[in-house]
């Protein structure tokens, strides 16, 4: 797939903590992400934060919203300094009519995150914590390391201290 897109992208910066959506938010963008992390994370009814998932350089998000004329029912938070590349969504729905390119850039983008969702899915049902957080040692250590320990286990559905009896226990066996 070679060749342009059929509009300009705009790279922006965004400090660490800064909350990019909200639920209720409009998405008038989608992004790639250049470098950083970015959280996805929802609250119970007893404003318990849930973290969905994190995303990691070379990702794109905002995808679904576009498909699904949705705003988003999570919140969005750069958990780390960030570089993102943004994606007009006007401009998008217009280019799809067109580009050969985008479309198949859009499949590409659905396919990942269909897949990605199933595998979440399956993990938590049929792995225990240790084994998700060894995964995610394994696929992320580049970058998990900069992740907040508290966070990494919201995200595995566990309490801190659960992690950190893993982690040491990791640590013993080495």
């Amino acid at each position: 797939m070679e060749g342009e897109l059929p509009f300009k992208t705009e790279t922006k910066t965004f400090p660490k903590g800064t909350v990019l959506f909200k639920p209720g938010d409009v998405f008038d963008n989608n992004y790639f992400i250049v470098s950083g992390i970015i959280q996805f994370s929802a609250y119970t009814k007893d404003n318990q934060e849930k973290i969905l998932e994190f995303l990691y350089p070379k990702e794109f998000f905002g995808i679904y919203s576009f498909f699904t004329n949705a705003s988003p029912t999570y919140y969005i938070t750069c958990i780390t300094d960030c570089t993102l590349e943004t994606m007009p969504i006007k401009q998008y729905r217009e280019g799809m009519e067109t580009s050969f390119l985008l479309n198949g850039l859009s499949l590409y983008v659905l396919e990942y995150w269909f897949i990605r969702r199933l595998q979440k899915e399956k993990e938590m049902l049929t792995k225990t914590a240790e084994d998700r957080y060894y995964n995610l040692l394994k696929y992320r250590s580049d970058v998990i390391k900069q992740i907040p320990v508290s966070k990494i286990a919201k995200y595995l559905g566990i309490h801190p201290d659960s992690l950190s009896r893993i982690r040491r226990s990791k640590l013993l066996l080495q």
